[in-house]
């Protein structure tokens, strides 16, 4: 037996809130949902979502219709595409790195 409609309920950081509207699931199905927000600065988030907010769908238990998810945002470090030797050149003898690295093992 699939659901129905339903209504999920979102909170980000305790401050953001949405809901959006899921149409039917059946047994085994899963369904992904997103929700427009500004981007997210460094350091710990929380999001928490509730299933079937309005308890439109008939359940034997409703416990299972929430979870809270904590997660960490990283700044990210631009990376050069260009290979470089330890002084920052981009120009070095590839033959010598690989002897080097040869000679090492």
């Amino acid at each position: 037996m699939a659901t129905g409609e339903f209504v999920a309920w979102i909170e980000l950081d305790r401050s953001e809130q949405f809901e959006r509207t899921v149409e039917n699931i059946a047994p085994g199905q899963t369904e992904w949902r997103s929700w427009p927000h500004d981007p997210l600065p460094e350091g710990s988030h929380v999001v928490r979502c509730v299933l079937d907010v309005y308890n439109t769908v008939a359940e034997p238990d409703e416990r299972f219709d929430q979870q809270t998810q904590h997660f960490e945002v990283e700044v990210e470090v631009e990376v050069s595409d260009a290979p470089q030797d330890a002084a920052g050149d981009e120009y070095y003898d590839e033959i010598a790195l690989m002897n080097a690295v040869i000679n090492r093992v």
